[in-house]
């Protein structure tokens, strides 16, 4: 139930950052029926229902690879600009409408089709939900089942809050003149052209900035005490995330405190052997007092972490906020866990 609260309240709040398919919705409610804006708020529920879905599935890493990332997000913009071009033509040409049956004549289909393939063309929303997902896994110590219920509350306020805004709209339909819909008309199509032509020379520009600034920085903790397959995989994944990857080593008091029992291999010996792996650019042993002192240091972009590191990742999204740091949180799949896990591997 606290889950279920947490996604709704999380998804109405998402809501009020009002976009351009929200202003194509109350279009259609406006300039056609009732009934066009409500399949229109279905089409983006669905969208967002499968967008979650892919996030909470982990679809989202691979689309924060950078190549990945600008590809889709001009193809996305360039949808939004077509569509704008439309509208905008619709609103030019036809100024002087008379017949309100033609303005009032819904075309379900359409209506369900143009909103579906408006929404879908943002996949990078997933990115956006992978990156929520994690934050919250992490701040409430979600189980998979948690994430589904907070998925399916966050889907709901979408339907909710659009809805409400279909219904409204379309209550006060009569009193709005014909005139006001064709400038309308042109409002949403400027809006969707304008939105998705700064999209493009963002992303251009963004794309074209080669300097160390730029570079996404990834940190990643752990013992790493004989170092095995599975340290390989989460590190290999992190570094998938960025530019370059940092790895903390724990110190061996840190480690006798946590575990209550020293690591087989020493610190340095530990370090050594994970500054050895070719996709790890730097491996450093982290604070002896302050576990969180080192990320204020680093000011990583993005934090990885495994699927079961707990003690220090528990106080993590806490740390940063207290520390006023941006960084994004991940948590990474296992790698046969029944397998590779150093409390049940013997030092050979």
């Amino acid at each position: 139930m606290k889950a279920f609260k947490n996604g709704l309240i999380t998804g109405l709040i998402l809501q009020l950052a009002i976009g351009p398919v929200f202003f194509y919705i109350i279009n259609l409610t406006l300039q056609k029926t009732i009934l066009d804006g409500f399949v229109g708020v279905l089409a983006v529920t669905i969208v967002d229902y499968l967008y979650i879905t892919l996030a909470i599935l982990g679809v989202g890493k691979f689309l924060e690879k950078k190549a990945m990332k600008k590809r889709l997000s001009i193809i996305s913009s360039i949808v939004l600009m077509i569509f704008g071009i439309a509208i905008l033509i619709k609103g030019i040409v036809n100024p002087n409408i008379t017949n309100t049956a033609v303005m009032n004549s819904p075309n379900l289909m359409l209506s369900f089709s143009s909103v579906f393939l408006l929404t879908i063309a943002n996949p990078m929303t997933i990115v956006f939900f992978t990156s929520l997902f994690t934050a919250k896994a992490v701040e409430y110590n979600s189980k998979k089942r948690d994430l589904l219920v907070f998925g399916l509350a966050t889907g709901l306020a979408t339907f909710l809050f659009m809805g409400s805004s279909v219904l409204l709209f379309s209550l006060i339909k009569g009193s709005v003149p014909l005139l006001l819909m064709q400038v309308l008309n042109i409002i949403v199509g400027c809006l969707l052209i304008g939105y998705g032509g700064v999209r493009v020379v963002k992303t251009i520009k963004t794309g074209t900035e080669t300097n160390k600034s730029t570079m996404t920085t990834v940190l990643c903790f752990g013992t790493f005490d004989l170092l095995h397959e599975g340290h390989k995989y989460y590190l290999s994944e992190a570094k998938k995330l960025g530019d370059k990857l940092i790895v903390v080593i724990a110190r061996d008091k840190t480690v006798a405190e946590v575990k209550a029992k020293k690591p087989r291999q020493q610190e340095e010996q530990r370090r050594k052997a994970v500054a050895s792996l070719p996709f790890v650019n730097k491996a450093i042993l982290g604070h002896p007092d302050d576990k969180y002192k080192i990320v204020e240091e680093i000011k990583p972009d993005i934090i990885c972490l495994g699927y079961d590191q707990r003690g220090f990742a528990d106080h993590l999204s806490d740390e940063l906020n207290k520390r006023n740091m941006k960084a994004k949180i991940i948590r990474l799949a296992a790698f046969h866990p029944e397998k590779y896990k150093s409390s049940k591997m013997v030092e050979s």
